[in-house]
């Protein structure tokens, strides 16, 4: 289930998760920690609009492959690279 709960403030911090096990729905993280490093510079985040979730989902669906995924649907500005 990807998220549709609007942007949390850093006082709600994790309320998507919250509301999900609350509702007995399973969550689950992309594997950007596993596949990416941070690149040299100050700003990193995770945080990704839908349509960039989705196109990462879309991706591995037809390549079952996650760097390929990871790649194509992170962008750059987010401040991660794939690990060599």
């Amino acid at each position: 289930v990807v998220s549709m709960i609007p942007m949390e403030s850093k006082l709600e911090l994790n309320l998507s998760k919250q509301r999900a096990d609350a509702a007995n729905i399973p969550t689950y993280r992309l594997p950007i920690d596993r596949y990416m490093r941070r690149k040299d510079q100050i700003h990193f985040s995770q945080i990704l609009a839908i349509n960039q979730v989705f196109e990462i989902l879309v991706t591995y669906l037809s390549s079952k492959n996650w760097r390929a995924a990871l790649s194509r649907g992170v962008p750059e500005r987010k401040g991660y690279v794939l690990k060599d």
